[in-house]
């Protein structure tokens, strides 16, 4: 049986019969179909009202009329917001609007849009069966359960993109374990080793080849950390002889140092790779080549940097008795 409306004015629902098909008028597309902005409006007005001061009382009144509860909640605050401000200038509009809200079948879309969206796609059908909804309620109905729908798959959507980004967090973190670990074998401990008076192979240069700026210097940092040795840094230079100059007084430095406290340095050289490109000329490229080969041993001192790219390198530079580690990221 349909429940009658509070309110005799009825509208007819003679806007145009179209509306389905005829995109031209204002409004926007749904699954269900084509709607008006001031239907697009009732239904965000019901979504709207969903809250948790409202799903607490129906629960705790089930032996209530669910007209009653909902006039004796916020919902008799906002029917009268709606007949005092009309959401919209169009008057027939207006009246609509009025109607539809103080309609007491429309009570049940109250309930569509406080339910998850199966169970508010089941309660509109069994409305539409019983003949509870007449045409323009039943269209705001389905409008709802469009609106949930989309509500949830965003919902959904969201959880998948934090789960993907919790993924890649976790990927990361497992990759800078084993780069870690590698700068842990190649460098960490055997400066601990040799500290201990044991035997061990201390490399001349580190190389991290790592696009990514801030995880080359979160690597390299861990390096100094955790290897007990003195730091020391090199800046960038556009004149590559005072870069090569000012490197040669660090591995000085680095080597009174450990003459006095027996501590090795490590030397962070900013774009070191730009020393060692294979278009330098031939006398750089030598000089380098030697300082690669002899530094941890003569300076006791170990070169640290990153690189994004080593393709252009000097073949002879890499190899593993200059650049004793090199951590691919």
């Amino acid at each position: 049986m349909r429940i009658p409306a509070i309110t005799n004015r009825t509208i007819q629902y003679n806007r145009k019969n179209t509306m389905q098909t005829n995109p031209s008028f204002r409004g926007e597309y749904y699954p269900s179909g084509y709607y008006e902005d001031y239907e697009i409006q009732i239904a965000k007005q019901f979504i709207n009202q969903s809250g948790d001061e409202w799903k607490t009382q129906h629960k705790e009144s089930k032996q209530r009329p669910f007209k009653d509860l909902y006039m004796e909640s916020n919902g008799l605050n906002y029917i009268t917001a709606v007949l005092a401000r009309p959401l919209t200038e169009d008057w027939e509009d207006a009246r609509t609007m009025s109607r539809i809200f103080l309609d007491g079948a429309t009570l049940l879309l109250w309930e569509i849009a406080n339910a998850p969206f199966n169970a508010a796609e089941a309660a509109l059908k069994r409305a539409k069966e019983n003949k509870m909804l007449d045409k323009e309620v039943e269209r705001i109905g389905m409008l709802i359960c469009d609106m949930k729908a989309k509500q949830e798959q965003q919902q959904i959507a969201n959880h998948i993109k934090k789960i993907d980004s919790m993924l890649d967090k976790t990927e990361k973190a497992n990759r800078v374990m084993v780069y870690q670990k590698e700068l842990k074998d190649g460098f960490v401990t055997p400066v601990e080793d040799e500290r201990l008076g044991k035997y061990a192979e201390i490399p001349n240069v580190i190389m991290i080849e790592e696009k990514n700026e801030k995880l080359g210097k979160e690597l390299i940092d861990y390096t100094r950390k955790n290897s007990q040795v003195n730091f020391d840094y090199v800046q960038d230079n556009d004149d590559q002889l005072e870069m090569m100059k000012e490197l040669d007084d660090k591995l000085v430095k680095a080597k009174e140092e450990y003459d006095k406290s027996g501590t090795r340095t490590l030397i962070e050289v900013e774009n070191f790779g730009k020393l060692i490109d294979q278009d330098n000329p031939f006398e750089y490229l030598e000089w380098m080549k030697g300082l690669m080969t002899s530094c941890a041993d003569d300076n006791k001192a170990t070169i640290i940097f990153r690189t994004d790219d080593s393709s252009n390198y000097l073949d002879e530079a890499l190899a593993s008795h200059r650049i004793g580690v090199k951590v691919n990221c």
